[in-house]
């Protein structure tokens, strides 16, 4: 499990100070962007909510919520090479290899069902964890599967033992360059992790294809998701991410990825942007939602809670007025007309004893604080006394050996203490001597005698009223029981009483019912700090996306209209591409929605889009993009040859001109590649299968 920090390391201190050239020279394009640093938009909380910048810290390490570093990060994912083991039915050996380049790639043959899918499927299962459409029969031939990619950082070996697909293994190494891959052995080659069974696999790749990529989780809402139905938050990672690699065939909806959650596509767009701070917006959206379901929750519990207790209060209520009817009736009936009168009787000693009681109390406490106070008194006049007996006598001491084990101190312990003023037997500084008028330590002494004796005597006096006070909680304690037992005597030999006795006892239980579960104090929708505090925080971070959004989108929209053109959409004036990952296309002034265009220029419209992002991202000097794309049965969404022809050239052009560009795709029409794509980049074989 990777340990999450707060705080990147690149983070400067000072904004800027000790960074090395070139993230300092990304940290001053940023500050000058106005895009504010982790360390100022925790300030900015803190000064907002009034708390301290450590309050703010840890309400986001409660939460999850990391500040991950502004800068944009350069990626890059290059396929250098795809190795494929196995067994067919039958018993016959399957073997391919591939080894890849920048630029355009194509695997073709022009029948069906012969693979092609299926060698781009095991470059997909190596990069993605899992393979997207691999057929279920070929997946169980495969028994290993090796993939060479370059991150920018490092070489990557990733090697997949799937004989036994019911416990397939990964294992991942790296080198410092490929060509260490292939020359250095295994044990000499960084072992990055191992993993056993899918979900481990899954959890490994997504580690280090993220850890090398810049790449953090993307934190999604699901309104009516969770056990309960209320909303639940999802995670989505590398799996999530590789579908702006591969890009959907043609008639698909989606322009960007293959997850329909919704927001997750716009997330995804402005992430391989590199808007500053989109993923961790995206968190603190979702800390934001949970806290909202949680005070939800918590309110309908308190309202359900509360209409139980108001019927609860209504049906007690109901019986306490039968009950007190009853009641007025049985001591109407009372024969005994002595009984009120001694009844009252006994309330008036009960109270006089509840007093009485108090009083006990009060001078109990009284009588405790002169205690203690006495006793302070004491112990500074004896401290004082000691004190001064102490330097009388110390201070004529003559220390000649070691008061534990008898040893003489020696010459130079003497010495020191007479010139230096270090204590012979402890050598710590001797106390400044003290100089004191005798008679003013007198009079001090004398002082401390006197609140001594003052203390005394207000502990004599609270002691005295304590004793009354006790005295008298007796008197009115057998006054209350003499006069409870006239009232048990006079109402014994009544039948009614009994009756009227269990009733008063309800009372009493439903009074005390009622008492407690009187009305409470509200304590459901307040506004807390930690709300306080992530909605000062999302209100920084939505304004630096939007802001740095906004010309990156403009930007964008041009370079995604000239390309889309030049690769074959008719009539486009203009592209309008939103945060939301949805994209508008003008079209002979026609406003059109993504999923209203030809399957044809949906295909070409996301490879513009993923190339612009690669062109803008490049001028600005990072790429947020891989550079990787994989594109499955181009031919399946163009209507003609020639269209798909035009397309082919377009990209193997741009191709040509971005040199970190690499992409791979399938076609079941040879003649839209060949006399394009050099022979050495056209993956096909003259028999009836590829593999």
């Amino acid at each position: 499990m990777e340990q999450q920090q707060l705080f990147f390391a690149d983070q400067p201190v000072g904004l800027t100070a000790n960074v090395p050239a070139p993230r300092q020279q990304q940290w001053t394009a940023a500050l000058a962007a106005g895009v504010p640093a982790p360390g100022e938009i925790i300030t900015a909380a803190a000064e907002c909510t009034g708390l301290s910048n450590e309050e703010v810290e840890a309400v986001l390490r409660e939460t999850g919520v990391q500040l991950s570093s502004p800068l944009a990060a350069s990626r890059h994912l290059h396929l250098a090479r795809v190795s494929v083991d196995g067994v067919k039915p039958g018993g016959e050996v399957l073997t391919w290899q591939q080894v890849f380049t920048a630029g355009v790639w194509a695997i073709t043959h022009p029948a069906n069902n012969v693979g092609k899918t299926s060698c781009l499927e095991f470059a997909v299962w190596p990069l993605r964890g899992a393979p997207r459409q691999l057929p279920e029969d070929v997946r169980t031939w495969i028994h290993r599967i090796e993939a060479d990619v370059s991150t920018g950082h490092r070489a990557l070996r990733i090697v997949l033992d799937t004989a036994d697909p019911r416990r397939p293994r990964c294992t991942i190494r790296a080198c410092a360059t490929p060509e260490e891959l292939d020359d250095l052995p295994d044990n000499t080659q960084h072992l990055l992790g191992t993993a056993t069974g899918q979900a481990e696999i899954t959890a490994l790749i997504d580690a280090v294809m993220r850890g090398d990529l810049g790449l953090e989780h993307t934190m999604v809402w699901g309104e009516s998701a969770g056990h309960d139905g209320e909303g639940a938050a999802h995670s989505h990672g590398w799996a999530s991410y590789f579908g702006a690699l591969y890009l959907n065939l043609g008639g698909a909806n989606l322009l960007f990825g293959d997850v329909a959650t919704a927001g997750l596509p716009g997330q995804l767009l402005e992430l391989f942007i590199d808007v500053p701070y989109t993923a961790t917006l995206s968190r603190v959206e979702v800390a934001i939602r949970q806290r909202e379901k949680q005070d939800r929750l918590a309110r309908r519990r308190a309202e359900e809670s509360a209409r139980t207790r108001s019927n609860e209060r209504a049906q007690w209520e109901r019986e306490l007025r039968t009950q007190r009817r009853a009641a007025a009736e049985f001591r109407r009936q009372d024969p005994f007309t002595q009984l009120a009168a001694r009844r009252d009787k006994q309330q008036e000693a009960t109270q006089a004893w509840k007093a009485a009681i108090r009083q006990v109390d009060r001078a109990t406490e009284a009588a405790e604080l002169a205690k203690n106070a006495r006793l302070h008194a004491k112990k500074c006049h004896l401290d004082a006394v000691e004190t001064h007996r102490a330097q009388q006598i110390m201070g004529l001491a003559e220390i000649d050996c070691c008061g534990r084990c008898q040893r003489d101190l020696g010459p130079d312990r003497k010495k020191n203490e007479l010139t230096d003023g270090i204590c012979r037997s402890c050598t710590r500084p001797l106390p400044e001597t003290d100089n004191a008028d005798p008679r003013a330590v007198e009079a001090e002494l004398a002082d401390l005698a006197r609140q001594l004796a003052r203390a005394e005597e207000d502990e004599k006096q609270v002691s005295n009223a304590l004793t009354q006070a006790r005295r008298k909680e007796l008197r009115t304690r057998q006054a209350h029981l003499k006069a409870s037992q006239l009232v048990q005597q006079t109402a014994s030999a009544s039948q009614i009483h009994t009756q009227l006795s269990e009733t008063e006892k309800a009372i009493a239980s439903l009074e005390g019912k009622l008492e407690a579960t009187g009305p409470r104090p509200a304590t459901i929708g307040r506004h807390t700090p930690d709300a306080a505090i992530l909605q000062s925080i999302h209100t920084q971070l939505l304004q630096c996306v939007e802001h740095s959004g906004s010309a990156l989108f403009a930007e964008l929209d041009q370079e995604i209209r000239d390309l889309a053109a030049r690769f074959g959409v008719a009539n486009l004036n203009a592209v309008e591409l939103h945060r939301t990952g949805r994209i508008t296309a003008i079209k002979a002034g026609v406003r059109m929605s993504f999923s209203k265009l030809p399957p044809g220029d949906r295909l070409r419209m996301r490879l513009a889009t993923v190339i612009a992002l690669l062109r803008v991202g490049s001028r600005r000097g990072t790429i947020g993009h891989p550079g990787l794309l994989l594109v499955d049965s181009i031919g399946t969404a163009e209507t003609t040859i020639d269209d798909g022809r035009r397309l082919v050239h377009e990209l193997h052009s741009v191709a040509q001109e971005m040199t970190r560009l690499q992409i791979v795709l399938t076609t079941a029409q040879p003649a839209m590649v060949d006399g394009i794509l050099p022979a050495e980049r056209i993956i096909t074989s003259p028999h009836s299968h590829l593999f």
